[in-house]
């Protein structure tokens, strides 16, 4: 053996002892049962720390979370948003019910205005027509005195006046008007609020309210004397019954008595023409009173009539002296006011001044 083979045997014989000497300080060979002890007391659940436990529940279940989970998750957000889109439908449809209804009731609204507005006019056009049924008369006929003895027997039951010039000069073709309508029974006639009007009486207090004097059904109607009342105005108290048009047609022009101020005092008379004459009345009492008001009463005694006269001029708004006497009667005209809950009748009342006769 050579002295340089020789001296690097030494050489690695020496580093091997040093190796074995420091892997005999630190010993890590151990065998399984010790591994085991070593690995328990490294990882012992009871000192596992609350933390440490936290996230590793949270890892195995995780590893639990699969396919399904996530189909059902998903399912579930469809069918919120689903019941959202339909909780919006259903917000919205209220919204255009309501355009609905309002475009309805407006078209509705529109339509009822027209009929009303077309009634007036055809109801007005008729009317006008129907005036070339009186005339003007240019010249006053000529008074003509009575017997004396004859004047006394009517003095006992209304009294007349022979001066026709007392009286608006306007005559009635009775017979014309009676070829349209044979319900006439006369011609109302009230110059301060320029009203003038044919009058019917028919078989009851209905259907001229919704009748024109043509017999057209309109809602405008016709001027109707009450159905129970003597055509010939010898009942104690003769009603007559008319729209409060809006236009001021009809008995829509006897508002005007409560709300202009003295127009009253620049005529405050009716009158009424018949085939026998000219009946003139003076207007005692005008009011507002509730529509199942106990005025519209006929009077079937002098004593009704005397104790509705003095109620009339109780509920006036006009201060009028009129006395009710066994030679007189009066008529009443009733119409309409205001609406719904505030709805009231307007009476305006009128004692009997006199009359003028026609001449056989």
């Amino acid at each position: 053996m050579s002295k340089a083979l020789k001296k690097e045997t030494i050489k690695d014989k020496k580093l091997k002892d040093h190796k074995r000497e420091a892997e005999d300080d630190f010993d890590y060979s151990f065998d399984e049962e010790e591994l085991e002890d070593y690995k328990a007391e490294l990882f012992d659940p009871k000192d596992e720390s609350e933390e440490y436990k936290t996230d590793r529940e949270n890892k195995d279940n995780s590893k639990d979370w699969d396919l399904d989970d996530y189909d059902k998750e998903e399912a579930a957000s469809d069918t919120e948003t689903k019941d959202e889109e339909e909780e919006e439908k259903r917000s919205i449809l209220p919204i255009i019910l309501c355009v609905f209804i309002a475009i309805f009731g407006l078209g509705l609204g529109g339509y009822k205005i027209y009929s009303i507005q077309h009634e007036y006019a055809v109801a007005e056009n008729e009317y006008k027509e129907l005036s070339q049924y009186t005339e003007e008369l240019k010249e006053p006929e000529a008074m003509v005195e009575e017997p004396v003895e004859e004047k006394k027997e009517e003095e006992e039951e209304l009294k007349r006046n022979y001066n026709r010039w007392d009286y608006p000069s306007m005559g009635v073709n009775f017979e014309g008007l009676a070829e349209i309508n044979p319900q006439i029974v006369a011609w109302l006639y009230v110059g301060a609020v320029d009203m003038s009007y044919p009058v019917v009486q028919g078989e009851d207090n209905e259907y001229y309210l919704n009748h024109t004097f043509e017999d057209v059904l309109n809602g405008a109607g016709c001027v109707f004397m009450d159905s129970e009342v003597n055509p010939d105005l010898s009942s104690y108290n003769t009603f007559f019954f008319g729209h409060n048009m809006k236009n001021g047609t009809m008995f829509g022009s006897l508002k005007r008595f409560l709300r202009e101020e003295g127009l009253y005092e620049t005529d405050p008379y009716i009158f009424v023409f018949n085939r026998d004459g000219i009946y003139r009345y003076k207007i005692f009492s005008i009011y507002l009173d509730k529509p199942n008001t106990p005025m519209y009463w006929i009077c079937n005694s002098f004593k009704e009539y005397r104790q509705y006269v003095r109620k009339a001029k109780e509920n006036s708004d006009i201060e009028i002296n009129v006395e009710a006497t066994e030679n007189n009667n009066m008529i009443t005209l009733v119409t309409c006011s205001g609406t719904g809950a505030g709805k009231k009748r307007e009476f305006v009342h009128a004692t009997f001044v006199d009359r003028y006769l026609y001449l056989p």
